[in-house]
């Protein structure tokens, strides 16, 4: 930290920390104990690391979880692209509306973590992930429960609502970053890959999602900052 951020006072180096503790406490996949690293003959562990996850890993994660799958990777959004294609006979695409929506807004993306974790903090950004949860859940249950044009055409006017309010505080405050698009799919029977459903049910898990309700695609607008 005091490298990447060398004009970090230590009170803020402490806020970084404390805010890097708080998310590993929340996630499901990050190892606690204490020695882990220690090695030897029976605490050793091999530890595989890549920036872009492959497809295979992604989509696991994500029904193993309960998340979507975002990327800025164009070959990893074509493999998704090719598992969201419908099946026979599927209902009809859910939040078209809101796809044109995220399709046509620009997105200001902050590029300082000491900013992202106090606009967090401040809830500055907070509509976000409310929309968000309600678009997944919405989704994850729509082929049981059926369309509801009337609530996804709310959701779709919530997000403009909730995007300009967003977009609007961060330009205010010139927030340093880039600015790019978000392209989404909705898939009308998810985002499925038969060998990821195997290898679920082969790992004994008995909570997965049977699909990804949703992913988006992270693309910066050319020379815009």
């Amino acid at each position: 930290m005091r490298e990447n951020f060398p004009d970090l006072d230590e009170a803020g180096i402490a806020e970084i920390w404390s805010e890097l503790e708080r998310l590993k406490e929340e996630d499901p996949l990050t190892a606690l104990q204490d020695g882990i690293f220690d090695g030897g003959k029976v605490g050793g562990q091999m530890r595989l690391m890549q920036l872009g996850p492959n497809f295979e890993m992604a989509m696991y994660l994500a029904q193993a979880t309960g998340a979507s799958i975002v990327t800025d990777s164009a070959f990893r959004w074509r493999e998704i692209i090719r598992a969201a294609r419908p099946k026979s006979g599927a209902r009809p695409a859910s939040f078209r509306r809101l796809a044109g929506n995220f399709a046509d807004a620009a997105f200001l993306f902050p590029d300082n973590p000491d900013r992202i974790i106090h606009l967090a903090r401040e809830g500055a950004l907070a509509g976000y992930p409310a929309l968000f949860a309600e678009i997944f859940h919405y989704l994850a249950g729509a082929e049981k429960r059926g369309l509801r044009l009337n609530f996804e055409a709310g959701l779709a006017a919530r997000f403009a609502r909730t995007h300009a309010v967003a977009q609007k505080a961060l330009r205010k405050r010139a927030e340093p970053g880039n600015v790019g698009r978000i392209s989404c799919v909705f898939a009308p029977t998810g985002i499925q890959d038969n060998t990821i459903n195997r290898l679920l049910l082969m790992s004994s898990s008995e909570h997965h999602l049977p699909m990804v309700p949703m992913a988006f695609y992270i693309q910066r607008m050319s020379g815009e900052r």
